[in-house]
């Protein structure tokens, strides 16, 4: 779903954020412990198919709530993002890794040699594969770039908006054509799902991009101390694109080529970033009427990379581990698929809190100890002959 270290520094955080990530997370391991453990015959019901309506919200809600911590981070601290700076070097290696683990989960054999000689055609297509890492780390790569290049605020938030629109109302058109024929296929797995890539920019960035746009407006107001006036303007917006979204995505209206309704519907997606809308002002009331605390969000927030690489590779596997889907795939009843969810996030969220504990208390062994492990992988990467 940018996923961590893109929220801004700690005395700069915000609550309704945080907790809009923390259940973008929890449905997202949910959703994928169903997805693996469910028994086929569950998923053919319309119970699992209300469910999955339900878990098309956790791809937008990651992409914006990256693009919204991204644009806060960024238009509060709008010097060091406009020429080389510590903060700047960070946030580009940040963001490339992004990229690169998100290839990394996709490679079919864990050794450069076997994956560049033995590769079958189907692997070789599966890995350059886009999913949200990649699609998050370019995103935000893209948007930095315009940060340095156009170097006012102002016009990046209404250049960053329009693209938005315009890439959730083009993904139709985008979609329908076969990009393949005139670019190869690590471009194309960004476009459009003829690779069959989950998360193409078309139409997946534009709601970190609609995020981001959110950003500018709202650091806007803090500043003009209107914060609150604000956030009811936008959540009444959220009511107002829900109502306008749902309303032509139950019109037939032939406005658009055949596409898939359920990824790139111009419509729903609209009703979708009507939700997030309502979603992230409830929670921003939510957070300015108790005024709690709570530290599982924000830990969750910072940690939400390690939480989306470990749970994929303890639920599907990867190319160093076999996941619980080997044995368990498409056999569980629904309490039993409950009981596993609950499992995995304990466990995930308990090496969340401890790897966070330990860069905030130990910071110098928590990056050797990050170095050792990458130096390790990378070595065995590079030097396994099968």
């Amino acid at each position: 779903m940018g996923l961590r270290n893109m929220m801004p520094s700690r005395d700069q955080r915000f609550l309704f954020i945080d907790l809009l990530r923390f259940g973008a997370v929890v449905f997202m391991l949910e959703g994928h412990a169903c997805d693996a453990f469910l028994a086929d015959s569950i998923k053919h019901t319309e119970f699992y198919s209300l469910h999955g309506f339900f878990h098309g919200f956790v791809g937008p809600a990651f992409l914006f709530a990256s693009g919204l911590a991204f644009g806060v981070a960024t238009y509060k601290n709008w010097e060091h993002y406009l020429s080389w700076s510590p903060q700047l070097r960070r946030r580009l290696i940040r963001f490339l890794g992004l990229i690169l683990i998100g290839y990394a989960l996709h490679l079919p054999f864990f050794s450069l040699r076997k994956t560049l000689y033995d590769s079958s055609p189907q692997e070789i297509s599966t890995f350059l594969q886009v999913d949200a890492l990649q699609c998050i780390g370019v995103s935000l790569l893209s948007l930095q770039i315009l940060v340095v290049a156009l170097r006012r605020e102002k016009t990046l938030a209404r250049i960053t908006f329009w693209a938005s629109a315009l890439m959730l109302l083009a993904s139709p058109w985008v979609w329908s054509i076969s990009f393949s024929r005139i670019l190869p296929l690590s471009l194309v797995s960004y476009i459009n799902a003829e690779n069959k890539s989950w998360f193409p920019l078309f139409p997946w960035a534009s709601y970190l991009l609609f995020g981001a746009a959110f950003a500018h407006k709202f650091v806007q107001s803090q500043r003009q101390e209107r914060t609150v006036k604000f956030m009811k303007g936008a959540t009444a917006l959220g009511f107002a694109l829900a109502g306008i979204g749902m309303l032509f995505s139950l019109i037939s209206l032939d406005l658009f080529p055949v596409h898939d309704y359920w990824r790139v519907n111009p419509p729903l997606n609209m009703f979708r970033i009507g939700i997030l809308l309502i979603l992230t002002g409830a929670l921003f009331f939510f957070d300015r009427a108790y005024r709690i605390r709570f530290s599982l969000p924000v830990v969750i927030g910072r940690e939400s990379l390690t939480i989306y690489v470990v749970h994929l590779m303890i639920i599907y596997g990867s190319v160093i581990n076999p996941g619980l889907g080997l044995n368990w795939g498409g056999r569980l009843c629904v309490t039993e698929s409950l009981l596993a969810f609950g499992s995995v996030s304990i466990f995930v969220f308990l090496l969340a809190y401890s790897w966070n504990h330990l860069k905030l208390n130990f910071r110098n062994w928590a990056l050797v100890l990050k170095l050792a492990v990458a130096a390790t992988l990378i070595f065995s990467f590079l030097n396994r002959p099968y």
